[in-house]
């Protein structure tokens, strides 16, 4: 998205703003409050320009007078070892220069997603549906599903509506929450997500796995229910089958909009395998976790 600002100081922004809340403020998410509303086209582009002063305002402190871009960023790496390493002005006269000319690229296909996610809970011919697709896409198809990566800024915008108006998760349709979950798997940092097929699931919609030390493979089985629709004991088990049945599994979580029968956590035949083998996850705790995510 940015434009006019020295290659070595955009990947400084990138890394920044993908680990960190550094370009984050009160005054962007008012900004993007304040005119939701009325014109949710003008809330994204008026809050992208705060962005865009927020990134500008934090570049000056970080190549203030007794600071500069991380070692790693620089050309020099014979010299990276020298802890008493310096930048020449000249280096840092440039990236002042070019962090004030840093504009934004609008590419289409983002204003698109922006769009479409603006235009969500307002238009009601709008389905949910468009707004999921632009935030989910599809990678390539593994064996057992298609291989998903979630495009942060719509799926971001999702799940501030959600925040503020949690009765748009009864408007989502069960496979888009589909989506929703293994977009959340993405997003908490899962090397590889596959979202299972809309038939011959073998009871798992969702496959999050994470690699190296501690691997983890999880199966999700989503339940996408409205308020007094709860998940029932037999859901729960039929999950333990697939563990029993996936040998590679590691846990099961069962998640859902809705809420569980009274007492399920306390089966005897459940119980053992909570919280290691096992999760429950309500709608309070999905809430909660996407919200989390989306900081």
């Amino acid at each position: 998205m940015l434009k006019g600002v020295h290659p070595e100081l955009k990947d400084f922004i990138e890394l920044e703003a993908s680990d960190t809340d550094s370009f984050w403020s009160e005054e962007l998410e008012y900004t993007l409050d304040e005119y939701w509303n009325d014109n949710p086209e003008e809330a994204v582009k008026k809050t992208l320009d705060v962005w865009i002063e927020n990134v500008k305002n934090y570049i000056k402190e970080v190549l203030g007078p007794m600071s500069a871009l991380p070692e790693v960023l620089l050309k020099y790496s014979q010299e990276l070892d020298n802890p008493n390493i310096t930048l020449s002005r000249s280096d840092i006269a440039n990236w002042r220069s070019s962090a004030g000319r840093i504009k934004l690229s609008y590419r289409k296909e983002l204003i698109t997603h922006l769009c479409s996610a603006a235009m969500f809970g307002l238009k009601k011919d709008i389905s949910p549906g468009l707004l999921i697709q632009a935030a989910i896409k599809a990678d390539e198809n593994s064996s057992e599903g298609r291989l998903i990566e979630v495009v942060g800024i719509p799926w971001k915008m999702i799940i501030h509506k959600l925040k503020h108006c949690w009765q748009t998760a009864y408007e989502i349709d069960p496979r888009q929450w589909e989506e929703l979950v293994a977009g959340a798997f993405d997003r908490a940092g899962y090397d590889e997500v596959i979202l299972t097929p809309r038939s011959n699931d073998r009871g798992r919609d969702v496959i999050a796995v994470k690699k190296g030390v501690g691997s983890i493979r999880v199966v999700d089985s989503v339940k996408a229910y409205k308020p007094g629709h709860l998940v029932r004991h037999d859901d729960v088990r039929a999950l333990m089958g697939v563990l029993q049945g996936d040998l590679k599994a590691s846990k099961g979580i069962v998640t859902t909009t809705s809420s569980f029968a009274p007492n399920i956590s306390k089966d005897p035949f459940i119980a053992p395998l909570i919280p290691y083998r096992l999760e429950l996850m309500d709608g309070i705790k999905l809430k909660k976790w996407l919200i989390e995510l989306a900081k």
